[in-house]
């Protein structure tokens, strides 16, 4: 059916759709997995027709959906009634959704009047130095050894992948990208936080009989850590920490 259709048509073709979704995702919340999925695709579109580094795939990664209660409880062990959603929860995803529709629509424009990205034109932002990890091209910020340490954060993460183990591996990805844009921490913290990511990642890929638990508990709980100094993007990384929280409290159940 669509044999003929050019990149722009296609690219138009597929925002549309995710904006037409939209309005049934409306009638969800930021918990429900239809929503993770719905949000998923809908920023690789973006990444992919615009290019990860464009200002409306930017400000769709950087939209918050829930608030921070949901990780306060689960930090506190709070367990919600199944199917909870508190008016403040629904206030945040309602305007969470308002910004996704505004995004969606301004992307849309940009393509009708300039096209989608050309994969030829990529340049390296001056001062900035460029890897490519997984297929994926990234600036990376910081002294080499910084470059270094996220290199092989993101080969072990890439492992748990292959593993099977999406939940876990896709949170320490993100994760890791957001703590490397916190202006709030210091290049020895992010250090030190990529290796925690990295120590997690390398156990996640042993059965679980084989792993180091209380590796798995200190490194996890360092993280956390890490994310209650990154104030600037908290509300962005409290969307990926629930998978930790688990992890840290799977490992105290294993340790006793």
């Amino acid at each position: 059916m669509y044999d003929h259709e050019g990149p722009d048509q296609k690219a138009i073709r597929i925002l549309k759709q995710r904006l037409e979704e939209l309005h049934t995702i409306r009638g969800l919340d930021a918990m429900d997995p239809a929503f993770t999925a719905w949000q998923d695709s809908t920023r690789e579109a973006l990444e992919r027709f615009l290019g990860p580094e464009s200002r409306h795939a930017i400000t769709f990664k950087n939209t918050s959906f829930l608030t921070l209660g949901i990780l306060a409880d689960a930090l506190n062990g709070v367990a919600r009634p199944p199917g909870f959603v508190s008016p403040e929860d629904e206030w945040e995803f309602e305007k969470g959704c308002a910004q996704a529709e505004a995004t969606l629509k301004a992307a849309l424009k940009h393509i009708e009047d300039y096209g989608v990205r050309s994969e030829d034109i990529r340049p390296a932002p001056s001062g900035k130095s460029r890897v490519r990890t997984g297929g994926v091209s990234q600036t990376l910020h910081g002294p080499v050894t910084i470059q270094h340490q996220a290199i092989a954060t993101d080969k072990a993460i890439q492992n748990i992948g292959s593993m099977g183990d999406q939940t876990v591996g896709t949170s320490l990805k993100e994760i890791a990208g957001l703590l490397r844009q916190s202006e709030d921490l210091t290049p020895r913290q992010l250090k030190e936080g990529l290796a925690d990511i990295e120590a997690i990642a390398v156990e996640e890929q042993k059965p679980e009989p084989k792993r180091n638990w209380e590796v798995l508990l200190e490194r996890g709980s360092a993280i956390l850590g890490l994310i209650d100094k990154a104030t600037d993007l908290g509300h962005k990384l409290a969307m990926h920490t629930a998978a930790i929280v688990d992890l840290v409290e799977q490992a105290k159940h294993y340790i006793k």
